[in-house]
């Protein structure tokens, strides 16, 4: 396992490199355009990935295919440079179909919301949402 298929590997080329050209296209007065057509294009391919929501309580988090994570990070570059926030439908489709922490994290801080010194625990939470964290809990 492991091993991806050239045609994967281009494919994560080019959502990287359309993540770095949105950055750039951020600082550009003229590309305006172009990055709201970007935003929707990616938008588009969160909703096609995404899966139904709201996931059941028990369903963990970060867990499972992470090929819709580049796509998720391609949507917070985007929506960054376009200096445009997410709809809450848009930003939870990006969050379920995020494969990593950072990709989670940057939505979370695109959304405003920084956890701090809370952060292991919704990174527990996200992996175990059934799981007791506390000795203290009840039984």
């Amino acid at each position: 396992g492991g091993a991806y298929k050239s045609s994967s590997l281009a494919a994560l080329a080019r959502l990287r490199a359309l993540g770095a050209l949105a950055r750039l296209g951020g600082k550009l007065p003229g590309a305006k355009d172009w990055l709201q057509a970007l935003r929707r294009r990616a938008i588009e391919a969160v909703q096609r990935r995404a899966p139904k929501l709201p996931l059941p309580a028990a369903t963990e988090a970060l867990v499972g295919d992470v090929t819709g994570d580049p796509i998720s990070a391609l949507l917070i570059d985007v929506c960054l440079a376009c200096q445009e926030p997410l709809s809450s439908d848009d930003f939870g489709q990006a969050l379920a179909i995020s494969g990593s922490w950072p990709t989670a994290q940057a939505l979370f801080r695109h959304a405003g919301l920084n956890f701090g010194e809370g952060e292991d625990a919704i990174v527990r939470a996200a992996f175990q949402p059934h799981a007791v964290w506390s000795e203290d809990a009840p039984e």
